[in-house]
């Protein structure tokens, strides 16, 4: 084999192994980057959204659509259920956009991110519940 064939089968092999993985990444989407249809007993799990909840949330505030967006620290975040019946109709659907450990201008950011995501939508207004 010369030279210049074993480096294009070398570069076409580093290239078909580095596409199946991000294929594979993409397929199980630990971290609810791209919001890819869950598979149970395959990619319905993601334990590791929760470990990596200030990223899993900056890409799914553009993602979601809500009324009401629950802002705040832990408190908000493991305390307040959005899908709870207790929010009147008029605050639905509600967005839990509250993050352990996150100060509030990590919120206020997100609410920002979500607010310039979604002008122009037809979203109206927005409620804003701050949990802290």
């Amino acid at each position: 084999m010369t030279p210049s064939r074993f480096c294009l089968a070398l570069g076409a092999a580093t290239l078909a192994i580095a596409g199946a993985v991000a294929a594979f990444n993409f397929a199980v989407d630990p971290y609810l980057l791209f919001n890819v249809g869950r598979t149970p007993g395959f990619n319905d799990l993601k334990p590791s959204a929760a470990t990596r909840e200030r990223m899993m949330k900056a890409y799914q505030v553009e993602r979601v659509s809500a009324r009401t967006i629950v802002i705040g620290s832990s408190r908000p975040d493991l305390g307040l259920d959005p899908a709870t019946r207790a929010w009147p109709a008029s605050s639905r659907p509600v967005y839990n956009l509250g993050m352990v450990g996150a100060p509030l201008e990590y919120n206020v950011k997100y609410l920002r991110q979500y607010v310039a995501s979604h002008a122009g939508k037809g979203s109206g207004d927005i409620g804003v519940a701050n949990g802290v």
